[in-house]
């Protein structure tokens, strides 16, 4: 258990407005871990363990807030296979005005979903490894939320270990604004990095840096969507384990009509003469830069003593980020997990527990209960 916080396997569901929920170590195997159905509830400082069901649904409720919170899919699938049920970190319907800050995501089916909840901020948000079934896997999607943002967030998908569609979704989302991002990893033949579709006219993207995506980087199907400043590294044309990009590696798209790509840049594409397509893009102020890099991901380091996060810059090695480290479960709750193809640390509860490491050099351990560990290939311990 993460000092300073309590631990509960007991799910929790709001009960008036106003209501603050604050350092829990959530582990909820069955359903939903926390319900919101209560106007400006804050969730604060907690760290949320949820399998077979979401982290956090936010329902007919307004200004609800979610701040420096870590929220893990305790039970992901194998390598880079989808959910076969509903895993959503925080999922957020008819809910205007939400709020979320200093949140890290993890292994879920999709990060963020925000359904007919307009005016939402997200800031500060940090993701890893999204499950999802054909058509989620997003890290956030916008769907039918207009006047949203999303600002100063990071996410990164192992292609072996995940199954991702479009990284960001804006659908039916009139003037969304995308900031100050970093998105690493794309393995889907058909998602990118951020997509525009439907009626969400005014969306813009600045100051964004898309890495080895594979179908494309920035896309819009809509109407008077501006992308600036956005920059594409390492793009993918070869089969990521899923098939082969339809696009064949396009970086921007602009299909919708006054679709605008200003001062942006492109560094060892796949593909060198399909950077940018769609009717709008004939006027597209982009050009190489064989020198860039991208910037440095943020990574939310929380103190939960304390009850406070900070937002830090980590070091680039050319690597994807780790993402950060689970507790074990508390006694009383077994764990089914399964490792992927890196090496990790998995560590059990004080019940029985049943630890699979896969490939990668794993480091497995059972803690109490009668547990079963298999080391599969590479030099486990």
């Amino acid at each position: 258990m993460p000092t300073g916080l309590t631990t509960s396997t007991t799910p929790i569901r709001t009960t008036h407005d106003g209501q603050v929920i604050e350092n829990l170590d959530l582990w909820v195997s069955d359903g939903n871990a926390i319900r919101v159905e209560h106007d400006n509830v804050v969730i604060r400082n907690v760290t949320i363990h949820h399998a077979d069901g979401n982290g956090i649904v936010v329902e007919d409720s307004s200004g609800v807030t979610v701040e420096n919170s870590l929220i893990v899919n305790s039970d992901p699938p194998n390598g880079n296979g989808g959910l076969a049920g509903e895993a959503t970190g925080i999922r957020v319907v008819n809910a205007p005005d939400f709020t979320a800050s200093h949140v890290t995501l993890q292994d879920s089916g999709t990060g963020i979903y925000l359904g007919q909840s307009p005016g939402a901020t997200l800031s500060h948000i940090e993701g890893h490894d999204f499950h999802g079934l054909y058509p989620s896997g997003q890290f956030v999607q916008f769907y039918q939320s207009p006047n949203g943002s999303l600002s100063d967030f990071a996410v990164t998908n192992d292609p072996n270990g995940s199954h991702v569609e479009d990284n960001v979704s804006i659908i039916d989302s009139q003037n969304v604004s995308i900031t100050n991002g970093v998105i690493d990893g794309n393995n889907s033949p058909s998602g990118v990095g951020v997509m525009f579709e439907g009626n969400s006219q005014g969306g813009q993207v600045q100051n964004v840096d898309v890495i080895h995506m594979g179908n494309g980087g920035f896309s819009s199907y809509s109407d008077d969507v501006s992308f600036i400043d956005t920059r594409s590294f390492d793009n993918i044309a070869a089969d990521q384990g899923r098939g082969d990009p339809l696009s064949n590696a396009v970086i921007w798209n602009a299909t919708g009509d006054g679709v605008s790509i200003v001062d942006s840049t492109y560094t060892d594409p796949a593909v060198a003469n399909n950077i940018a397509w769609g009717p709008s893009s004939a006027g597209a102020d982009v050009s190489a830069a064989p020198s860039a890099t991208p910037m440095t991901p943020i990574q939310n380091v929380f103190d939960w003593v304390a009850g406070t996060v900070g937002t830090v810059v980590g070091v680039v090695t050319g690597d994807s980020p780790a993402p950060p480290p689970v507790a074990a479960s508390p006694s009383g709750t077994s764990l089914n997990r399964d490792g992927t193809a890196g090496a990790e640390t998995m560590t059990g509860s004080n019940a029985a527990d049943d630890l699979d490491g896969m490939d990668g050099n794993d480091t497995l351990n059972g803690l109490a209960g009668d547990d079963a560990l298999y080391g599969g290939a590479g030099n486990d311990r």
